[in-house]
């Protein structure tokens, strides 16, 4: 039997505690939530960095907590209109300093530079996102001392591996939202990028973005029946949605070429193809990492890190925005979301996947997952939560795995 010994497998000391795993907050520039009439809002979270700056305070009044991990998409510089510069003025660095520095943030980020330090014995750690994939190591160490970044950072991409448990953002595994190391663009900005900023570009003018799922579902049925290309579909059609002809031009950040929309998806034309040729994406097809981009990552996720030789029991992500339990017992799956009362067989379930969901305004429920080990029941307990608007933590599905 495996018994937690203090110390994960990165080496960081640990105390032992609950894991708490929080993704997808994609906090935003002030800009983005101070428009006004007949502009609207792009901005994905604001009504709830009230919340999120509560939740964080709480876990500083905790003594159950060890860890924080973040799951990336914590500060958001992709949802931009196309029209905009995202040049964020001479008073901030980059975008990413205009974002922790925006009032409605304030909380948020004096709350989480607390948990990061020495002053708390809550170890934070940071594994990028797609959405702050440009963000920079030393930028986060600098604006959070003693934040543990995980993997690689610009383009951002990391596991988390500690006490049998491996969690990451997701989006390595997804068609429009992998960093782009196929086209030979510059920034190995992906189709993602410029799909956001059009759906920013439509927030801003009528207050109410494109369904990209609704879109996404669309082009893969049009690429089953017809074939055709998904992801240059999928541009065109929100780009339209927005306003944008094949000829208007996405504003980039300074040094980077203008693209067109037609330019956009000259570029990405041929992506189903070339991600199938590529060998660093060998593990997932390019169906799969489409199907995963329409929110199913578990199939990819059971896929890449079920196998027992793979060691880990526990997975987490984020990226979909959807939370979600998966349990597995002897290569049968189960949603414990569409049946949460369903008992844990004797001796746990074999691999779980759990999905810590979301805190952007667009949906119902402030979701994350916490974990625990349990050295004498010899289990490792997995639970997805919500954070209810009064402040009280809600367990909404649990499930665990038997401790080796």
């Amino acid at each position: 039997m495996f018994i937690p010994t203090g110390r994960n497998e990165t080496g960081v000391h640990m105390a032992s505690g609950k894991r708490i795993f929080i993704s997808d907050l994609h906090l935003c520039t002030e800009r983005a939530v101070t428009q006004t009439a007949p502009l609207h809002n792009y901005g994905w979270t604001r009504k709830n960095t009230r919340h999120l700056g509560r939740f964080l305070g709480s876990l500083l009044q905790r003594e159950d907590v060890a860890e924080l991990v973040i799951l990336g998409d914590l500060l958001d510089d992709w949802v931009l209109p196309a029209s905009f510069d995202p040049d964020p003025g001479p008073d901030f660095e980059n975008t990413f300093e205009a974002i922790l520095r925006a009032k409605q943030n304030r909380t948020v980020v004096a709350n989480l530079k607390t948990l990061a330090s020495n002053q708390c014995p809550i170890q934070v750690s940071y594994v990028p996102g797609n959405h702050d994939m440009a963000v920079e190591k030393g930028f986060l160490e600098a604006h959070f001392p003693g934040m543990r970044c995980v993997g690689q950072y610009n383009p951002g991409l990391g596991v988390y591996q500690a006490d049998g448990i491996r969690a990451e953002h997701g989006h390595r595994f997804c068609l429009f939202n992998a960093p782009d190391d196929l086209t030979g663009s510059p920034g190995f900005l992906p189709l993602g990028y410029y799909v956001s900023r059009c759906d920013a570009q439509e927030w801003l003018q009528d207050g109410d973005g494109a369904e990209f799922m609704s879109l996404l579902a669309w082009a893969i049925k049009k690429w089953f029946a017809e074939g055709g290309n998904p992801p240059a579909v999928v541009l065109m059609a929100i780009a339209a949605e927005a306003g944008m002809k094949p000829g208007s031009r996405f504003r980039m950040p300074a040094g980077m070429d203008s693209p067109s929309v037609a330019q956009v998806r000259n570029r990405f034309q041929n992506l189903m193809a070339q991600w199938d040729a590529s060998p660093q994406h060998a593990e997932v097809s390019a169906q799969q990492a489409l199907w995963a981009d329409a929110g199913i990552l578990e199939d990819v996720i059971w896929q890449v890190y079920g196998r027992p030789s793979r060691k880990p029991r526990i997975v987490v992500c984020g990226h979909t925005h959807k939370y979600a339990l998966y349990a597995y017992k002897h290569g049968a799956k189960f949603n414990l979301a569409l049946s949460p009362d369903q008992e844990t067989p004797d001796g746990g379930y074999d691999f779980l996947y759990a999905n810590a969901g979301t805190w952007v305004d667009q949906v119902s429920l402030r979701t994350y997952v916490e974990t625990e080990a349990d050295a004498e029941q010899g289990r490792h307990h997995l639970r997805v939560m919500k954070y209810s608007a009064d402040g009280t933590p809600v367990v909404m599905l649990e499930s665990h795995v038997g401790l080796r």
